[in-house]
């Protein structure tokens, strides 16, 4: 039903006021004319009886004596005009009384009552004998013509007025037409006759225009109340409407949450448990079928949490939590995730980061972290041979904010322009001859791109087919607020290394890599930190380069999927170290397998992909050896936050007390295995009533809290627990749930909890979640 507005209703209003007034008024103007027209001819009626009596009376021998004006004065003339002026007397309304004769040129005055009766305020002039009447009208001529009486139809103006007359003949003893009476009503006596019917007309028109104003508001007052009837009836169905919507929202909200939980409880068993049986001494059959089983449960979960994420989004529940984010880690974090699948496919995977890259922004690092992992991830499977490289410039435009580009490019197959549409629709898997069949829920990119556009930003594709994809994903650069202020140029933001602390100044250091992406990130980093790189992409510009310089350190990088020659592999190492001025060279292997370190001499093992600081200590450790032979140091760079295998003393390292609630018997066998591989021996209890007393009694320093649970849930347990403890994060709470909507995460810290795990537990966030309650309870 169509809600008109305001202005519509009081067009119509009015519309309706007016069109009432105007078919009064054509009624009324009608009968106003119908009744003029009855008057005048009344009055026209009533001259010509007039006229007619006089002319009767005229004398018509004595007239035709009447020829020279001094007879004017004379006794025949009043006698002769005497029927005018007792004509006049008796009908006041008579403006003139006079004859006329015919004449060759036209009509001539005889007589002019006006000599003996003159009107108040009358300074014309009288009608002399003879005088030409050559304005005459033309009933005068044609009752001299016809010998009729007539009437003027309309009034006629002459030398003295404007007049409504009447023309009576009168006739010779012979018959024949000897002159006509001529009688004028003025003007202005005309409309004294018409002015009561003129009012009359008045007064009923100003009648019709207040009727219509009244029906009009009568009108507008219907309209106004029909209009709150659908106003109120359109609110009605709006909320009914929403209130569908929100009931369908949460009983959406609700399955969803229900098969979250109900799956990720047995998936905590089947991931937990295998990677635990995957520690231990295994046949190769046997670890072949349970990595399938982890990486098919692993796929399982990334399915579940796309779901999960789209269904936020499209149901407009997705919340941001923007806050001051480091950039460098984040981003280093996405190719250390992404390196084992791009190194099983023989793939390079670099990271470059741009000059005048802040190193801190506001943003929701979160939803940051899992756009650019499915974009690296989707570049990952769609590429066959070659590069994925992940790279983050800043754009700074005088009249635009200035933004950050986060661009992923690939040597895939690419993407030809009719399939470029479909690359972010949910639901969509592009399929190409020269990429396998794609694997997942086809959602990633779609929920890539509503998260770009959440974040302010946009995600773009630039492809051709055969020539590689390039996804673009482009964000508003927002400063901490103790940063930069706006109008900054991006390379004023970047903070250039002092010279102090320039541990490759003056030294020459060879690269010997055939990517061309790892070249340029191996010569940024050195030459940010003050020193001189060459580069070699082949055997024989590595000879020219040894033959005419000395190097204080080479990098050798070797390729991933190696190359027919076998460049660079050992037969670099061979061609340095055989070489005149390489026999003592440190060497530096950048290498995405595990070995030994790749010369018997000694060197630095650089795992790939090239992290700044890893790369930086690697450095450091092989100048610091050639230095200083006696010191023992690394041979290989570790991984950051590595999950600490079997018998580790990460438990004496972090010795923390541990109470963990869960009621479920698989995931609390799955939790415990995982605590005692780290070292912990940990109390269980299964409900939130136990798990508040045992908490007074035992005071542990960590509670690992499941959400739902019988008798007592972990969210009320956890609010029980905050209100009888004076200090603040002891215990340490962290949610460990199956529940990943939006909005348990908020729930859980705003019930009073530290921190937030996800089932299937995975190991190492366990790991990083004990290191954070360690470092919180030390302070």
């Amino acid at each position: 039903m169509r809600l008109s507005t305001a202005g519509s209703r009081l067009r119509e209003a009015a519309l309706t006021g007016l069109s009432i007034f105007a078919v009064a008024a054509t009624g009324l103007v009608f009968t106003y004319r119908t009744a003029q027209e009855a008057l005048l001819d009344q009055i026209r009626s009533q001259i010509c009886q007039n006229a007619t009596l006089v002319a009767s009376q005229i004398e018509p021998r004595l007239h035709a004596s009447l020829t020279r004006l001094e007879q004017m004065d004379g006794a025949d003339y009043r006698r002769t005009a005497a029927p005018l002026l007792q004509m006049r007397r008796s009908v006041p309304d008579i403006h003139y009384a006079y004859t006329l004769i015919p004449g060759p040129k036209g009509p001539r005055f005889v007589l002019d009552s006006s000599r003996f009766v003159r009107n108040p305020g009358d300074t014309t002039s009288v009608a002399g004998i003879g005088e030409l009447y050559d304005d005459a009208p033309s009933a005068a001529r044609e009752a001299l013509g016809s010998g009729e009486a007539t009437v003027s139809r309309d009034p006629y103006t002459d030398r003295w007025g404007t007049f409504l007359s009447s023309f009576a003949p009168f006739r010779d003893g012979s018959g024949r037409i000897a002159g006509v009476v001529g009688i004028d009503i003025s003007l202005a006596r005309l409309h004294g006759y018409l002015q009561p019917l003129r009012l009359s007309l008045a007064l009923a028109l100003g009648g019709s225009a207040l009727l219509a104003a009244l029906s009009a508001q009568g009108r507008w007052r219907s309209l106004q109340t029909q209009a709150r009837a659908i106003e109120e009836f359109t609110r009605s169905r709006e909320l009914a409407e929403q209130a569908a919507a929100e009931a369908a929202s949460r009983a959406r909200s609700t399955f969803l949450a229900t098969v979250s939980h109900e799956i990720r409880t047995p998936l905590n068993a089947v991931i937990g448990l295998t990677t635990i049986v995957l520690a231990s001494p295994l046949s190769e059959r046997q670890r072949e079928c349970l990595d399938t089983v982890r990486t098919s449960a692993q796929s399982l979960l990334t399915i579940l949490n796309d779901i999960l994420d789209f269904s936020a989004i499209d149901a407009g529940s997705l919340r941001l939590c923007k806050e001051t984010s480091t950039l460098r880690p984040l981003l280093e974090e996405v190719i250390d995730l992404c390196a084992p699948q791009a190194h099983e496919r023989a793939l390079e995977l670099t990271l470059i980061i741009a000059d005048g890259v802040p190193e801190r922004i506001e943003t929701d690092a979160l939803r940051l972290r899992q756009i650019l992992l499915n974009l690296v991830n989707n570049a990952v499977k769609f590429t066959q041979q070659g590069e994925v490289e992940l790279s983050v410039i800043g754009v700074h435009k005088p009249t635009d904010q200035a933004r950050l580009e986060f661009a992923v490019r690939d040597t895939g197959p690419g993407i030809p322009p009719a399939e470029r549409e479909r690359l972010f629709l949910p639901f969509d898997r592009l399929e190409t001859s020269d990429s396998p069949q794609p694997s997942g829920s086809g959602l990633e990119l779609a929920i890539s791109q509503r998260l770009a556009q959440a974040l302010g930003g946009a995600l773009e594709v630039d492809s051709e087919a055969g020539e590689g994809t390039r996804l673009v994903l482009s964000l508003p650069l927002i400063l901490p607020k103790e940063g930069a202020p706006s109008d900054v140029s991006l390379r004023e933001l970047s903070q250039p290394v002092a010279e102090g602390i320039q541990f490759l100044a003056r030294r020459n250091l060879l690269v010997v890599s055939a990517s061309e992406p790892n070249r340029r990130v191996l010569r940024t980093e050195i030459e940010r930190e003050g020193g001189t790189a060459r580069l070699a992409s082949n055997r024989s510009e590595l000879e020219t380069l040894l033959d005419g310089n000395r190097f204080d350190l080479a990098i050798i990088d070797r390729p991933v999927a190696p190359s027919p020659g076998g460049f660079p592999g050992n037969d670099a190492n061979g061609v340095i170290l055989g070489h005149r001025h390489g026999a003592d060279m440190p060497l530096v292997v950048c290498d995405s397998l595990q070995g030994e370190p790749p010369t018997a001499s000694g060197g630095i093992l650089l795992r790939k992909p090239i992290k700044q600081a890893s790369l930086r200590q690697a450095l450091r450790t092989a100048l610091c050896r050639q230095t200083d032979t006696t010191t023992t140091l690394p041979v290989a760079v570790a991984a950051r936050d590595e999950v600490p295998a079997p018998g580790d003393d990460f438990a004496r390292l972090h010795p923390l007390r541990i109470l963990v609630a869960e009621d479920n018997i698989v995931n609390r066998r799955v939790c415990d295995l995982m605590l005692r591989r780290l070292g912990y021996s940990a109390e269980f209890v299964d409900d939130g009533i136990e798990v508040v007393e045992v908490q007074r009694r035992l005071d542990p320093d960590v509670i690992l809290m499941d959400l739902s649970m019988p008798g007592l849930d972990g969210l009320t347990a956890t609010r029980q627990i905050r209100s009888h403890q004076p200090k603040p994060h002891r215990p340490w709470i962290v949610a460990v749930t199956a529940h990943a909507m939006p909005g348990d995460r908020s729930l859980a810290f705003e019930s009073g909890m530290d921190d937030f795990l996800s089932k299937p537990i995975d190991e190492s966030a366990l790991v990083q979640a004990l290191k954070r309650s360690h470092a919180a309870l030390s302070r």
